[in-house]
């Protein structure tokens, strides 16, 4: 566990333990006008320790670890909450070779009759469920179908071209009335720890010439989102390339690309909107935010200041849905140019094949006539000439009519 002090003056990162936990927070700073306290990964004697010294709501404390769960923002006595997911790119070479492998070995196997496809799935399940438990992350298959079946979209997701899949965890975060800005992540604090750090370095930033907690708190939240810009350059990258495949070459295994790929847009979008909701709850509570006694903003509310800046968060997800939703059409049109270009190439198909037909059907039909068996037919006492005397121009008529006929 990682704790920071964020002061008027830049001071130095301490790091502390979760069996020095319970000293650092005893230790108040007098000079510190903000302390943000930043948790990676959820231990549950270092939650205990500081839901205890900083009376942390208990549904708070449940909605905390109740993972997933959906953004949201929430107002109590003496603190704010807010709960929502952070999203971002991981490298899965390792764990698409681990994929390959397993794969191979699963054929080779029920090829030799040693294991059935129900034994192979179950294994596959489990170890994948053991690889993203020792990696502590949650793919966004896993987070919005938690079933043994999203695994096997993992394998078939779309950045997996790229061996990179989309993961997301669940970050809390308690903005206290006493100045204090408690977040948890599960595992990617360090992420959003070193650019806010690095503004706070710097001494001509907002962060470092107005401490306040509710800035802080505003800081947190535009890093949590703008990480998402690097998913939609991923995206935006892998459509293109799949669509220059599709106007080149159209084929029916593209439209299982484009299916995965605009379940998987939806689903990101689907995280994407409550944060906009949240940012927007924190905008309102910032009315109930002013200390009439000294002029002040209290901790565990939201100011005008921070207000004024939560705007800009909001705006990043819109503008990152606003993306969203133009690529899910535009993957929608090339589901519908796949259809359409491949219903032209049958009907052109169709039609050359009733044009074959119209062309020797007379031919079947006067070989058929003449091929009977009587005992007496004037017919065929003539040369075999009198027959293609009949079919050729009976031919040429149909094909002519054929040509002619409008449609």
């Amino acid at each position: 566990m990682e704790a920071l002090i964020v002061a008027e003056r830049y001071r130095v990162v301490n790091k502390v333990d979760k069996y020095s936990i319970d000293e650092f927070l005893k230790d108040t700073q007098p000079w510190a006008s903000v302390r943000w306290i930043n948790v990676n990964s959820l231990s549950w004697e270092v939650v205990r320790s500081i839901a205890a010294f900083y009376n942390l709501h208990p549904l708070a404390i449940e909605d905390m670890v109740d993972i997933p769960k959906r953004a949201k923002a929430d107002n109590y006595k003496n603190q704010t909450f807010c709960t929502l997911p952070l999203h971002k790119i991981v490298n899965t070479a390792a764990f698409d070779a681990y994929f390959e492998g397993l794969h191979k070995y699963s054929f080779i196997s029920r090829l030799l009759g040693k294991k059935n496809k129900t034994e192979s799935l179950k294994s596959l399940n489990l170890n994948l469920a053991k690889i993203m438990a020792e990696q502590n992350m949650m793919t966004m298959q896993e987070w919005n179908n938690p079933t043994l079946g999203h695994q096997f979209l993992d394998s078939k997701r779309s950045l997996g071209k790229y061996h990179e899949v989309v993961a997301i965890e669940q970050v809390s975060i308690f903005l206290v009335d006493d100045h204090t800005v408690i977040s948890f992540f599960e595992n990617s604090a360090d992420d959003i720890e070193g650019p806010i750090l690095s503004r706070i370095a710097s001494p001509s930033t907002l962060l470092r010439e107005f401490p306040e907690a509710s800035l802080l708190l505003q800081a947190i939240l535009d890093s949590i989102v703008d990480i998402v810009l690097k998913i939609i350059f991923e995206y935006q990258k892998y459509i293109a390339e799949l669509q220059i495949d599709v106007l080149a070459s159209p084929s029916i295994s593209h439209t299982r690309d484009l299916h995965i790929l605009s379940e998987e847009l939806s689903m990101l979008r689907g995280t994407l909107m409550p944060i906009h909701g949240l940012v927007q709850t924190l905008r309102d509570y910032a009315s109930l935010s002013k200390d009439v006694y000294n002029d002040r903003f209290t901790g565990g509310y939201i100011s005008e200041f921070a207000k004024l800046y939560l705007a800009d968060v909001a705006d990043h997800v819109l503008s990152f849905t606003d993306n969203l939703d133009l690529m899910r059409h535009t993957t929608e049109n090339m589901i519908n140019l796949i259809f359409n270009t491949m219903s032209v190439q049958e009907n052109s198909a169709m039609h050359q094949l009733t044009l074959v037909t119209i062309v020797f059907l007379p031919l079947t039909f006067l070989t058929g006539y003449f091929g009977m068996n009587f005992q007496q037919f004037g017919a065929l006492e003539h040369s075999t000439m009198y027959f293609w005397a009949i079919a050729i121009p009976v031919t040429a008529v149909v094909v002519v009519l054929n040509r002619s006929w409008p449609g």
